[in-house]
């Protein structure tokens, strides 16, 4: 029994560090550092799991 305990959880584990490595927005982005960007959502795209938004924002030199 507590063979196949340890077993499940080592393959559990095993399984999800690929899973947590693809969802590291850490790697990808910086929370510490924020701005504000105002513009017109152009298009939303929802594919299981992502979104993405399109909008055309305009910069500070237009």
């Amino acid at each position: 029994m507590k063979k196949s305990v340890l077993a499940a959880l080592a393959l559990s584990l095993t399984l999800v560090g690929p899973a947590w490595a693809h969802h590291n927005m850490t790697a990808l982005f910086d929370f510490d550092q924020r701005f504000t960007r105002t513009g017109i959502l152009i298009k939303t795209d929802w594919r299981n799991p992502h979104v993405k938004l399109t909008v055309d924002a305009k910069n500070d030199q237009g």
